[in-house]
């Protein structure tokens, strides 16, 4: 039955998404996906989605996304988040695949404390999902989680002005969803986080960020070794957009797994923890 779901919801989705440019590309980077409860609850909910839409006015338009709908479905948190600045509008969703990094002294040390230096992560465009399938963008870091990129695709730092590489491309889609690759969130320094927003063809910009306020993950997220790590609202404060928007608040959301563990009993110099979420974009 599961097999069945799989195969109806793939093909569908790939229908409703947008075609990467370089067919030969997206298979030869194509993850291998496997059952998973999960996984069939998620494909289950598409094919739900896909038999309530398709005789729908905008299905059969492919009307573009509606951020306001996307925004009126912002996810809640323990703890309440400060609400956007003044005049914001959503701008972005964005579902970030990484690791967050921390260090540890250079020896063994049970009373030491690992320390914060930042976070790699691909960033991949789940705007349209957040707009017009509310119920099934809850699901993606949890399978993301569980199907992660393989650690070389991860992007490494940059400064201010040069963009961090990465092996991913405009020409990536993350599968089985043919979500499309939009850029990397690194830091500029131990604190203060960086988004380059461009694919290669798209490029929307970069974020540097301050934060603000966090909240504690729900406790029915993915824990991974040590916990999720917290939900967050960052204030922009270096803007470089190539549109006519400004941004002004990121939101990390939904995050899964990522962080560190209490002590430096069994860690040594710099490590990293994988961690998936999403984020929310706003501007004026």
């Amino acid at each position: 039955m599961w097999r069945s779901i799989l195969l109806v919801a793939s093909l569908a989705l790939t229908a409703l998404s947008a075609p990467t440019s370089t067919t030969e590309k997206r298979e030869a980077m194509k993850m291998a996906y496997t059952y998973s409860p999960e996984l069939a609850s998620f494909y289950n909910a598409v094919s739900k989605e896909i038999n309530n839409i398709k005789d729908t006015a905008s299905y059969q338009a492919n009307d573009a996304c509606n951020m306001a709908s996307a925004n009126a479905n912002f996810p809640s948190s323990p703890t309440a988040l400060p609400a956007p600045n003044n005049g914001s509008s959503l701008k972005h969703v964005l579902l970030a695949m990484g690791t967050q990094n921390y260090t540890c002294p250079s020896t063994l040390n049970a009373s030491a404390t690992p320390t914060a230096i930042g976070a790699y992560a691909n960033l991949f465009n789940v705007s349209c999902i957040a707009a017009n399938y509310p119920s099934l963008l809850d699901s993606l870091p949890v399978l993301a989680y569980q199907y992660k990129l393989p650690s070389t695709y991860y992007p490494t730092a940059g400064t201010v002005g040069e963009s961090p590489e990465t092996s991913l491309s405009s020409d990536y889609a993350m599968q089985p969803l043919n979500i499309v690759y939009s850029g990397v969130h690194t830091f500029y320094n131990t604190t203060t986080p960086r988004f380059d927003l461009d694919s290669g063809d798209v490029n929307n910009g970069l974020i540097l960020g301050k934060k603000v306020a966090n909240s504690t993950a729900w406790p029915n997220a993915t824990q991974g070794e040590y916990g999720a790590v917290p939900y967050l609202k960052l204030d922009v404060e270096e803007n470089e957009d190539t549109s006519t928007e400004s941004y002004t608040n990121v939101y990390r959301m939904l995050t899964q797994g990522g962080s560190n563990p209490k002590t430096c009993e069994n860690y040594t110099g710099e490590f990293s923890i994988e961690y998936t979420g999403l984020y929310y974009i706003y501007g004026m």
